[in-house]
């Protein structure tokens, strides 16, 4: 189910542009925040970004 900690990550996330800059901006570790993640893609079914790497 979607709770309001997943719609603060993603949010999070959509406005630092990075899990690590959101985990420091919510106050949780990169891991937590990760986790947290793939537990509700797992609920979900489906993901919930696509992850792509800089260069």
């Amino acid at each position: 189910m979607l709770e309001r900690i997943h719609l603060k990550i993603i949010h999070a996330v959509h406005q630092h542009g990075s899990l690590t800059a959101a985990a420091k901006e919510l106050c949780v570790t990169q891991s937590a925040l990760s986790h947290t993640m793939r537990k509700l893609e797992a609920n979900l079914g489906t993901e919930v970004w696509y992850v792509t790497e800089e260069a």
